[in-house]
């Protein structure tokens, strides 16, 4: 099989095992610690998710209501921090 052939076909974590680093970008939350579970060296992830769910909510392993009396930026500020507890919690 040929690269032009290949780039059309899905990518599968296990293809990514030999790569000495990887930025996950788009997913949710969810989907993008998966390959930190799966022990892949990851350098950087997409953040754009827990921007777009913290538009509605908060964000805290799956998306959830925020109290009335949270903006926005707080909204936001939590759904990082959960994301950030939950990325120590898999990494250690």
């Amino acid at each position: 099989m040929n690269w032009e052939d290949k780039q059309d076909m899905e990518w599968l974590l296990w293809d990514y095992r030999n790569c000495e680093s990887i930025h996950v970008l788009g997913g949710g939350p969810h989907r993008q610690l998966i390959a930190l579970e799966h022990g892949l060296a990851v350098d950087s992830m997409d953040s754009t998710s827990l921007g777009i769910y913290a538009m509605y909510g908060v964000w805290d392993l799956k998306r959830k209501n925020a109290p009335d009396d949270w903006d926005y930026s707080r909204r936001l500020t939590e759904s990082v921090n959960n994301y950030c507890r939950h990325l120590q919690d898999v990494c250690h």
